[in-house]
């Protein structure tokens, strides 16, 4: 049965990874997001902030903003629907392709699923999600 990943995406890096990679922890990076208003910005802005400023790399100033919009409630955790998690038990190939994946591509299937207005239509794209992950793992 597919259960979610507590410490998935950038969110589930060590503090030592932070400290190690960043020269800071990731409160000491949320106290400089707040003071600068983060959340007010968005996720781009708040990126290019830690790089021009701080001179974060480009991959950690994305990492570190995914980590500030999660520990604030600015991201939504990844949660998925009920049907489709019926489906994923159901076929212990697709689930593992599927817990397999990045947090981000996980997104793009849950979304996928959510975003059709009918019960048909979300059943339909259910249907193609598991037989997309079947033949991923072939």
């Amino acid at each position: 049965m597919y259960k979610q990943k507590t410490n998935a995406g950038p969110s589930g890096f060590s503090e030592n990874t932070i400290k190690t990679k960043t020269g800071r922890s990731s409160k000491q990076w949320f106290r400089f997001l707040d003071k600068w208003g983060a959340h007010k910005h968005g996720h781009t802005n708040t990126a290019r902030f830690l790089q021009k400023k701080y001179k974060v790399s480009d991959w950690w100033a994305q990492a570190l903003t995914v980590r500030y919009e999660y520990a604030r409630h600015l991201r939504k955790p990844l949660r998925v629907p009920h049907l489709l998690h019926q489906a994923l038990a159901r076929s212990k190939t697709a689930l593992k392709q599927f817990e397999s994946l990045p947090p981000s591509h996980q997104r793009e299937y849950i979304e996928y699923v959510i975003d059709a207005k009918k019960l048909a239509t979300r059943k339909r794209r259910i249907g193609q999600t598991i037989e997309r992950l079947n033949r991923a793992s072939e």
